[in-house]
Protein backbone atom coordinates (compact mmCIF):
# COMPACT_ATOMS: atom_id res chain seq x y z
CA UNK A 1 0.00 0.00 0.00
CA UNK A 2 1.06 3.57 -0.66
CA UNK A 3 2.91 5.60 1.93
CA UNK A 4 0.38 8.20 3.16
CA UNK A 5 3.07 10.85 3.61
CA UNK A 6 4.18 10.37 0.03
CA UNK A 7 0.59 10.57 -1.21
CA UNK A 8 0.04 13.77 0.72
CA UNK A 9 3.15 15.32 -0.81
CA UNK A 10 2.03 14.32 -4.30
CA UNK A 11 -1.34 15.98 -3.80
CA UNK A 12 0.46 19.27 -3.08
CA UNK A 13 1.37 19.48 -6.75
CA UNK A 14 4.28 19.02 -9.10
CA UNK A 15 6.48 21.83 -7.80
CA UNK A 16 6.26 20.76 -4.16
CA UNK A 17 6.80 17.10 -5.10
CA UNK A 18 9.77 17.72 -7.38
CA UNK A 19 11.36 20.00 -4.80
CA UNK A 20 10.99 17.27 -2.17
CA UNK A 21 12.55 14.73 -4.56
CA UNK A 22 15.57 16.99 -5.06
CA UNK A 23 15.94 17.46 -1.32
CA UNK A 24 15.59 13.72 -0.63
CA UNK A 25 17.39 11.91 -3.47
CA UNK A 26 17.89 8.70 -1.48
CA UNK A 27 14.15 8.15 -0.87
CA UNK A 28 12.31 5.90 -3.31
CA UNK A 29 8.65 6.92 -2.96
CA UNK A 30 5.98 4.30 -2.38
CA UNK A 31 2.74 4.99 -4.28
CA UNK A 32 1.82 1.37 -4.78
CA UNK A 33 -1.90 0.68 -5.23
CA UNK A 34 -2.62 4.44 -5.10
CA UNK A 35 -5.73 5.86 -6.78
CA UNK A 36 -4.30 8.49 -9.12
CA UNK A 37 -6.74 8.29 -12.00
CA UNK A 38 -7.15 11.53 -13.99
CA UNK A 39 -4.47 13.29 -11.92
CA UNK A 40 -2.46 16.02 -13.67
CA UNK A 41 1.16 14.90 -13.20
CA UNK A 42 2.75 16.69 -16.14
CA UNK A 43 6.58 16.79 -15.88
CA UNK A 44 6.65 15.14 -12.46
CA UNK A 45 9.65 13.20 -11.16
CA UNK A 46 8.51 9.66 -10.40
CA UNK A 47 11.84 8.00 -11.07
CA UNK A 48 12.55 4.94 -8.88
CA UNK A 49 8.99 5.20 -7.51
CA UNK A 50 6.96 2.15 -6.53
CA UNK A 51 3.71 2.47 -8.48
CA UNK A 52 2.94 -1.25 -8.62
CA UNK A 53 -0.80 -1.83 -8.90
CA UNK A 54 -1.55 1.90 -8.96
CA UNK A 55 -4.57 3.28 -10.81
CA UNK A 56 -3.48 5.86 -13.41
CA UNK A 57 -6.45 5.69 -15.74
CA UNK A 58 -6.53 8.81 -17.97
CA UNK A 59 -3.73 10.37 -15.91
CA UNK A 60 -1.70 13.15 -17.53
CA UNK A 61 1.97 12.15 -17.35
CA UNK A 62 3.28 14.19 -20.28
CA UNK A 63 7.05 14.51 -20.05
CA UNK A 64 7.10 12.73 -16.69
CA UNK A 65 10.28 11.11 -15.40
CA UNK A 66 9.42 7.47 -14.70
CA UNK A 67 12.93 6.17 -15.09
CA UNK A 68 13.39 2.83 -13.26
CA UNK A 69 9.87 3.12 -11.81
CA UNK A 70 8.02 -0.01 -10.70
CA UNK A 71 4.81 -0.03 -12.76
CA UNK A 72 3.98 -3.70 -12.54
CA UNK A 73 0.28 -4.46 -12.96
CA UNK A 74 -0.49 -0.73 -13.15
CA UNK A 75 -3.66 0.59 -14.80
CA UNK A 76 -2.45 3.14 -17.38
CA UNK A 77 -5.39 2.91 -19.76
CA UNK A 78 -5.88 6.09 -21.78
CA UNK A 79 -2.97 7.73 -19.94
CA UNK A 80 -1.08 10.58 -21.60
CA UNK A 81 2.62 9.67 -21.59
CA UNK A 82 3.85 11.73 -24.54
CA UNK A 83 7.59 12.30 -24.18
CA UNK A 84 7.76 10.48 -20.84
CA UNK A 85 11.01 8.83 -19.76
CA UNK A 86 10.32 5.19 -18.92
CA UNK A 87 13.89 3.98 -19.34
CA UNK A 88 14.40 0.72 -17.42
CA UNK A 89 10.89 0.96 -15.97
CA UNK A 90 9.16 -2.29 -15.04
CA UNK A 91 5.82 -2.35 -16.88
CA UNK A 92 5.25 -6.09 -16.75
CA UNK A 93 1.55 -6.98 -16.74
CA UNK A 94 0.64 -3.26 -16.93
CA UNK A 95 -2.48 -2.21 -18.85
CA UNK A 96 -1.62 0.56 -21.33
CA UNK A 97 -4.62 0.00 -23.57
CA UNK A 98 -5.25 3.16 -25.67
CA UNK A 99 -2.47 5.06 -23.87
CA UNK A 100 -0.46 7.70 -25.73
CA UNK A 101 3.28 6.97 -25.52
CA UNK A 102 4.30 8.93 -28.58
CA UNK A 103 7.96 10.04 -28.39
CA UNK A 104 8.37 8.31 -25.02
CA UNK A 105 11.57 6.55 -23.99
CA UNK A 106 11.11 2.87 -23.17
CA UNK A 107 14.79 2.00 -23.42
CA UNK A 108 15.53 -1.29 -21.62
CA UNK A 109 12.00 -1.28 -20.20
CA UNK A 110 10.35 -4.51 -19.07
CA UNK A 111 7.13 -4.82 -21.08
CA UNK A 112 6.63 -8.53 -20.54
CA UNK A 113 2.95 -9.53 -20.65
CA UNK A 114 1.89 -5.86 -20.76
CA UNK A 115 -1.20 -4.82 -22.73
CA UNK A 116 -0.28 -2.15 -25.28
CA UNK A 117 -3.19 -2.81 -27.61
CA UNK A 118 -4.39 0.28 -29.50
CA UNK A 119 -1.51 2.20 -27.93
CA UNK A 120 0.17 5.14 -29.68
CA UNK A 121 3.87 4.24 -29.87
CA UNK A 122 4.71 6.51 -32.79
CA UNK A 123 8.35 7.71 -32.57
CA UNK A 124 8.79 5.83 -29.29
CA UNK A 125 12.25 4.49 -28.40
CA UNK A 126 11.94 0.78 -27.60
CA UNK A 127 15.67 0.08 -27.80
CA UNK A 128 16.66 -3.05 -25.88
CA UNK A 129 13.20 -3.32 -24.31
CA UNK A 130 11.89 -6.75 -23.41
CA UNK A 131 8.45 -7.56 -24.78
CA UNK A 132 7.87 -11.27 -24.20
CA UNK A 133 4.18 -12.10 -24.46
CA UNK A 134 3.35 -8.42 -24.86
CA UNK A 135 0.13 -7.43 -26.59
CA UNK A 136 0.82 -4.86 -29.33
CA UNK A 137 -2.38 -5.61 -31.24
CA UNK A 138 -3.57 -2.61 -33.28
CA UNK A 139 -0.77 -0.46 -31.80
CA UNK A 140 0.71 2.40 -33.84
CA UNK A 141 4.48 2.04 -34.20
CA UNK A 142 5.39 4.35 -37.07
CA UNK A 143 8.82 5.90 -36.52
CA UNK A 144 9.51 3.79 -33.44
CA UNK A 145 13.06 2.65 -32.70
CA UNK A 146 13.13 -1.12 -32.15
CA UNK A 147 16.89 -1.68 -31.90
CA UNK A 148 17.43 -5.00 -30.11
CA UNK A 149 13.79 -5.19 -29.04
CA UNK A 150 13.28 -8.65 -27.55
CA UNK A 151 10.10 -10.46 -28.56
CA UNK A 152 9.03 -14.09 -28.68
CA UNK A 153 6.41 -16.27 -30.32
CA UNK A 154 3.78 -15.12 -27.80
CA UNK A 155 4.23 -11.42 -28.57
CA UNK A 156 1.00 -10.29 -30.25
CA UNK A 157 1.41 -7.88 -33.17
CA UNK A 158 -1.91 -8.55 -34.88
CA UNK A 159 -3.04 -5.43 -36.72
CA UNK A 160 -0.09 -3.28 -35.59
CA UNK A 161 0.52 -0.30 -37.86
CA UNK A 162 4.01 0.87 -38.88
CA UNK A 163 5.00 2.58 -42.12
CA UNK A 164 8.59 3.03 -40.97
CA UNK A 165 10.69 1.51 -38.17
CA UNK A 166 14.19 2.48 -37.05
CA UNK A 167 16.56 -0.42 -36.53
CA UNK A 168 19.26 1.33 -34.52
CA UNK A 169 19.37 3.96 -31.79
CA UNK A 170 20.96 6.53 -34.12
CA UNK A 171 17.76 6.36 -36.20
CA UNK A 172 19.89 6.22 -39.37
CA UNK A 173 19.00 2.67 -40.36
CA UNK A 174 15.30 2.34 -41.04
CA UNK A 175 12.94 -0.09 -42.67
CA UNK A 176 10.41 1.61 -44.91
CA UNK A 177 7.43 -0.65 -45.28
CA UNK A 178 5.07 -0.80 -48.19
CA UNK A 179 2.12 -1.25 -45.88
CA UNK A 180 -0.59 1.40 -45.87
CA UNK A 181 -2.91 -0.61 -43.70
CA UNK A 182 -2.75 -2.82 -40.63
CA UNK A 183 -0.03 -5.45 -40.78
CA UNK A 184 -0.85 -9.12 -40.49
CA UNK A 185 0.84 -10.67 -37.49
CA UNK A 186 2.87 -13.21 -39.44
CA UNK A 187 4.52 -10.56 -41.67
CA UNK A 188 5.30 -8.04 -38.93
CA UNK A 189 6.35 -10.63 -36.35
CA UNK A 190 8.62 -12.34 -38.87
CA UNK A 191 10.27 -9.04 -39.77
CA UNK A 192 10.89 -8.12 -36.12
CA UNK A 193 12.23 -11.57 -35.28
CA UNK A 194 14.57 -11.52 -38.28
CA UNK A 195 15.73 -8.01 -37.44
CA UNK A 196 16.46 -8.84 -33.80
CA UNK A 197 18.37 -11.99 -34.70
CA UNK A 198 20.39 -10.06 -37.28
CA UNK A 199 21.35 -7.33 -34.83
CA UNK A 200 22.25 -9.87 -32.12
CA UNK A 201 24.49 -11.78 -34.54
CA UNK A 202 26.38 -8.59 -35.38
CA UNK A 203 26.84 -7.56 -31.73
Amino acid sequence: MANEEHLSLLRQGRQAWNRWRIQNPSIHPDLSMAELSEFFLFGINLSHTNLAGAHLFKTNLLGANLKSADLRDTDLRDAELIGANLTRANLSWANLNWANLSKAKLIEANLNRADLSHTNLNKTDLSRAQALGTNFSSAELTGACIANLEIDSTTNLEGAIASCLFLDSSRQNHHPMAFNQALVQSDFNQFLQTMVESLVSRA
